[in-house]
């Protein structure tokens, strides 16, 4: 990945950081003043980015 890719991937990380101290998805959309729709897209994206699962998810 180069540093431009990286550099656009900025805003998903301060993403995925608010959602680790928030504990889900729903806490961090509210303080980021958005809906847990687009931070689990974010989060989605950041998942693709990197390859890899960051959270597990589960209904509950």
């Amino acid at each position: 990945m180069n540093p431009n890719e990286l550099f656009a991937l900025l805003p998903d990380m301060a993403t995925f950081a608010r959602v680790v101290d928030a504990g889900n998805f729903s806490i961090a959309a509210r303080q980021l003043g958005s809906t847990p729709s687009t931070v689990s897209r974010q989060i989605k994206r950041l998942e693709d980015s990197l390859g890899t699962r960051l959270f597990e998810r589960y209904d509950p």
